[in-house]
């Protein structure tokens, strides 16, 4: 069956100074599918991600979204195209309230009259209505991780990458993280870019799997067609 794609990295190379990450990584992020990127840590995955949103320059490859090369465009312009980055670590603003830190996401949004929408956000994440007057510093971890997918969405983006964002989280949230991404991607058709070490995690709720190794791509396949035992060995423990 061929695999509608959303956007495709060719032959991506990408450096920081003179240290070469990414040595022509080739992924593709299927309409409406949850694609994961697998790796030991220093592999390139969170760079393949930087380099998508334009936070790293990319010194060879292309990036093809929406019918066109996004590798030179500024990283605002390409979150106005619909390209939504949680970033590893949350990057959330602790001072400011997780209403207001929701409110940072509708810059990406091109429609500049939008508002939040509070009531699918909180749909999605009910903890965030109880804490929306709360600094998001005194969140706990899980709860700023879905404080920051929240941000995310409020640039209505029809493409999302997230950065590890199991890490660190307990498993109930863990848990309630996939579930959210799994209806996003089946019920919105919101593409979904995953980096994750979590190996149950990403087996419950991907679609389609890259294995990523000193900035390259070593294999690739559907969930039920990837070597889960090459999965596994390639994960950092």
């Amino acid at each position: 069956m061929t695999r509608s794609i959303h956007m495709k990295v060719e032959g991506l190379e990408a450096a920081y100074g003179e240290s070469q990450v990414l040595w022509g990584t080739d992924i593709s992020v299927e309409k409406g599918k949850i694609t994961t990127i697998m790796g030991r840590n220093g592999v390139g995955k969170t760079t393949t991600m930087r380099t998508i949103m334009g936070l790293l320059k990319n010194k060879g490859g292309s990036i093809i979204y929406k019918g066109q090369d996004i590798s030179k465009m500024p990283t605002y312009k390409r979150s106005r195209m619909g390209i939504g980055f949680v970033p590893q670590g949350r990057e959330i603003i602790p001072k400011l309230t997780v209403y207001e830190n929701l409110q940072i996401g509708l810059e990406a949004n091109p429609d500049k009259k939008a508002k939040v929408p509070e009531e699918e956000i909180y749909a999605m994440f009910p903890i965030l209505k109880d804490f929306r007057n709360r600094p998001g510093g005194n969140l706990s971890g899980g709860q700023q991780q879905q404080l920051a997918i929240g941000r995310a969405l409020c640039g209505d983006p029809d493409i999302l990458l997230l950065d590890e964002p199991t890490e660190g989280i307990q498993p109930s949230i863990t848990y309630e993280i996939g579930s959210v991404l799994q209806k996003l991607s089946k019920e919105k058709e919101i593409s979904v870019l995953l980096v994750e070490q979590k190996f149950d995690f990403a087996k419950r709720i991907s679609d389609y799997f890259y294995i990523l190794d000193r900035g390259k791509v070593i294999q690739e396949g559907g969930a039920f067609s990837i070597d889960q035992d090459l999965l596994k060995s390639n994960l950092s423990l």
